[in-house]
């Protein structure tokens, strides 16, 4: 950056970007695959919810004979809806991404762009976040199985 522009703003006011054919080209593309992964993930979960649905209706069915166990598939099945409402939202940005940058190439849209990426920033800014809290309660749960592995609680009497 030149020395004459004491700061960024200025720079970019005088300087503005701007999106090349091959940029546009590879935003259709990164739209495409982003649309792509985002339906696919959509199935993957909607697989998941009916199969949380479905242990919680037949788990009083599967586990009638096992009464230590009779809530387990209650308990798994909601696991499942909790994991399904958590991954909605990354699968509403994605497509919001998708269908943004889509709009924005064919248009040549700033405001459309904008949007596109607000969205993939949503998308990154939630599933770090998801990722981060995940490995802590994994750790958290392999120092419990430790913790209970050293006491013995899993052995036999």
């Amino acid at each position: 950056m030149d020395e004459n522009y004491n700061d960024v703003e200025t720079f970019v006011e005088e300087n503005p970007m701007t999106v090349s054919p091959e940029m546009k080209n590879d935003l259709r593309s990164s739209a495409r695959w982003a649309k792509f992964l985002t339906i696919v993930m959509a199935v993957a979960t909607a697989l998941v919810a009916l199969l949380g649905i479905f242990m919680m209706a037949f788990s009083r069915y599967v586990f009638r004979d096992i009464p230590a166990q009779s809530g387990m598939g209650t308990f798994l099945g909601l696991t499942y809806l909790v994991v399904t409402a958590l991954v909605l939202y990354p699968i509403i940005q994605g497509l919001t991404f998708s269908r943004c940058v889509k709009n924005a190439c064919r248009y040549n849209s700033e405001e459309a762009l904008a949007r596109g990426f607000r969205a993939m920033h949503a998308w990154f800014h939630y599933n770090g976040i998801l990722t981060i809290v995940s490995l802590v309660l994994y750790v958290i749960i392999l120092l419990a199985l430790i913790l209970a592995m050293v006491f013995g609680v899993f052995s036999n009497p």
